[in-house]
């Protein structure tokens, strides 16, 4: 797929026979201090499209125009929806992936934070063309983004 993929391209590339397997995450976060300092990583999301399921504050976006983070307030019974690089690329970069993080919501003490991400990725023999135009397949793309985020958890 390239960067100028059409719609009628994205149709097919999204279909169930290209999709991988869609993944479930429960997530329980323990209690914060408002002065804790975040550890917080700070993923592009390689999936196609995740579901966030959560009604405590702490998530958080990185805005390119400003280099500041930006709270994602929850709102009750809704689900943020998240685009991922894959979509990005698939669809042409009609769609934006962001930088995101959970974080202590700053001067709140919160108790155990539970969430629910709902993950849906492309089959990992699905090529698409990032913004440099390189042609990737998505096991490839993929692994590359999950040594990177190792790499910068060993970091920390």
């Amino acid at each position: 797929m390239h960067g100028s993929t059409s719609a009628h391209h994205l149709r097919e590339s999204t279909a169930s026979q290209t999709c991988q397997p869609h993944a479930l995450s429960f997530g329980d976060t323990p209690p914060s201090q408002p002065k804790t300092p975040t550890q917080a990583s700070a993923p592009i999301p390689t999936s196609a499209l995740s579901l966030f399921f959560c009604d405590a504050r702490g998530l958080q976006t990185f805005v390119q125009d400003t280099q500041e983070w930006r709270s994602v307030e929850p709102c009750n019974g809704c689900a943020v929806v998240n685009v991922g690089n894959s979509l990005r690329f698939l669809s042409g970069r009609k769609f934006r992936s962001v930088v995101h993080r959970v974080a202590p919501y700053p001067g709140e003490t919160t108790e155990n934070r539970f969430s629910c991400a709902y993950f849906v990725g492309l089959r990992m023999d699905v090529e698409f063309e990032d913004e440099k135009g390189e042609q990737w397949k998505s096991i490839d793309w993929h692994m590359r983004k999950y040594k990177s985020y190792r790499e910068a958890g060993k970091a920390a």
